[in-house]
């Protein structure tokens, strides 16, 4: 392990991560379900 391991941690704002997080994985079940329902696969 490196001797400076957190030197590389870097504050986020969780929240705006956490909104980013939600709206990708919501719109990749839109996509999904879209593909799906027109036969798409």
């Amino acid at each position: 392990m490196e001797p400076n391991v957190f030197d590389k941690v870097h504050e986020i704002d969780l929240k705006k991560t956490m909104e980013k997080s939600y709206i990708d994985y919501a719109m990749s079940v839109i996509a999904a379900r879209r593909c799906l329902m027109y036969g798409m696969v």
